[in-house]
């Protein structure tokens, strides 16, 4: 379904984050066009899962699976039906009042993270511990998992039963204790290829009016011109 009195390109710099946060009349219209994923069942998915130092931890549910993934970890596929739990890198977070004092205006934007159902581990790793870091500085995240074009072996439908480690749910598990979902996974209706997304955020990281914490911090230490720039909501605002 095309979205209501837009243009080839308004659609396609409109993105999921940007209806969930603007409240005007039209936003709201915009984002009821967002159709919700019925996701394969996880508790009807099974898979050979190994512990992170290689342990057979035998034959588990998707959900059951889930439980053994701590924050800072995730499952990587090793072969069809084969996943191990692995480390992600640690992000470093820079120094409150080093580089982003020169970028205060970005600390409170969301960021937006595409996969593709056949992507490599590599990448999907690196995704992950960009994700952790962002939401850590307390910016919203948005996924999307979509197939690549002319690829009509590898879609989303076949991601969710057969790239286990892509479903919206893993990918949260490797978050920090705390992440939620914004929005449950939605079929972007936009595109011509299937695209899922979703949104996340960590709320132990936004101060009570939702703007990063880290934000609030930074615009007492620059003063009151800092604080003017937040006050114009670009501090908060979105990519």
């Amino acid at each position: 379904m095309p979205l209501p009195h837009l243009t080839r390109n308004q659609v396609r710099r409109l993105h999921l984050l940007h209806r969930l946060f603007d409240h005007s009349a039209g936003h709201k219209e915009k984002l009821g066009t967002l159709r919700r994923k019925s996701l394969p069942s996880a508790d009807e998915l099974t898979l050979s899962l190994r512990a992170p130092d290689g342990h057979d931890l035998g034959t588990k549910t998707l959900r059951e699976s889930w439980e053994f993934i701590q924050p800072l970890n995730h499952l990587q596929q090793v072969e069809a039906g084969v996943y191990q739990i692995t480390p992600l890198k640690r992000p470093v977070m820079t120094a409150m009042f080093g580089r982003e004092r020169k970028s205060f205006t970005r600390l409170g934007r969301s960021k937006a993270w595409h996969l593709t159902t056949t992507a490599t581990p590599v990448f999907v790793a690196h995704v992950l511990s960009k994700a952790y870091e962002f939401l850590l500085r307390g910016a919203r995240i948005e996924m999307h998992l979509k197939q690549k074009v002319n690829d009509n072996d590898h879609t989303v439908d076949w991601a969710l039963c057969n790239a286990m480690h892509l479903r919206p749910e893993s990918l949260l598990a490797a978050m920090p204790n705390g992440t939620i979902m914004l929005t449950e996974p939605c079929q972007n209706p936009v595109k011509k290829m299937a695209d899922l997304v979703w949104a996340i955020e960590y709320p132990p990281a936004l101060a009570s009016d939702r703007t990063p914490k880290r934000v609030h911090a930074l615009a007492q230490n620059l003063g009151t011109d800092a604080m003017r720039v937040k006050d114009k909501g670009l501090g908060d605002g979105f990519d």
